[in-house]
């Protein structure tokens, strides 16, 4: 049964504080399936930890992915909304990542924080933080450009790749790290999980949140893969008829393609052998 949607969730603005501790992964229920072994990825889509984020939450979704590669980590969609939604830490964050003593003018003006958002959004950006906050390092960037609409300030990114420069990364990512990557072109967030080459196309393996409720989602319905051609537009994809009932918005698949599409990114590149003490990651949001 769905019990949280967005308004709840607002009133919620110390759970994470007092309530959760990140190292402890969430409970499933039967909507979230442990699978893809290679990588332990769990596949959370929306409707999962009895949240309603349909429309809304699929960026959270794609940074619990990429958390959940990573020791088992499955923070709750209650804990990562209302802990890092808040301007005033993620900006505290950003601050401890770049040395510095105060908020720029940049993100001064900016209205990126999901509990300032009437939509609730993350993006790219505020996995970044998030990562960064949890004890890994990790990379932001965008992929041929700035998406328009976007949310977060265009100062935050400091690297833009080509797509061929994509790919190169792609294959030297996927060989050295098991690690999803979140993709975000400013309306729809989705984890690429793994990459293969075929002759001059690529293979993307896709983790998609943008599906109903499936009470049983044994066929794991938003798990596909995507094939780019060599300029990055999209030739086909393995979602059959059958499966495409299940998607909320389709345009999240078939226009997944970068060809001169413009996306932000961000994933894990370094994973800490240990985990760092809380403490420490305390201090940033108590100065």
């Amino acid at each position: 049964m769905i019990i949280f949607n967005i308004e709840t969730l607002r009133q919620q603005t110390n759970y994470g504080q007092t309530h959760l501790h990140p190292r402890i992964s969430a409970y499933p229920n039967e909507n979230v399936n442990q699978i893809l072994p290679t990588i332990n990825m769990r596949y959370t889509p929306y409707f999962s930890d009895q949240i309603n984020d349909a429309g809304w939450g699929c960026a959270w979704r794609s940074i619990q992915m990429m958390l959940s590669s990573q020791y088992n980590i499955t923070p709750e969609f209650r804990w990562l909304f209302s802990f890092f939604g808040s301007k005033t830490i993620l900006d505290k964050i950003y601050m401890h990542i770049n040395q510095l003593d105060q908020v720029p003018q940049y993100l001064q003006t900016a209205l990126y924080a999901p509990h300032d958002l009437a939509n609730g959004w993350a993006e790219p950006y505020i996995g970044y933080l998030i990562l960064y906050y949890m004890g890994f390092e990790s990379k932001l960037f965008l992929i041929n450009g700035y998406p328009p609409n976007s949310n977060a300030p265009k100062e935050v990114f400091q690297e833009t790749l080509t797509f061929n420069q994509f790919k190169s990364f792609l294959s030297e990512h996927f060989s050295l790290r098991k690690s999803p990557i979140q993709i975000d072109d400013s309306q729809y967030s989705m984890v690429i999980h793994d990459y293969k080459i075929d002759g001059n196309n690529s293979i993307l393996y896709i983790g998609d949140p943008h599906i109903y409720f499936i009470h049983n989602n044994k066929e794991n319905i938003g798990l596909y893969t995507v094939t780019l051609n060599d300029v990055g537009d999209q030739i086909s994809n393995t979602i059959t008829p059958q499966q495409e009932q299940f998607y909320m918005f389709k345009n999240s698949y078939k226009t997944l393609h970068f060809n001169q599409k413009q996306w932000m990114a961000t994933c894990i590149l370094k994973s800490q052998d240990v985990w760092l003490d809380w403490r420490e990651r305390q201090l940033i949001i108590d100065q």
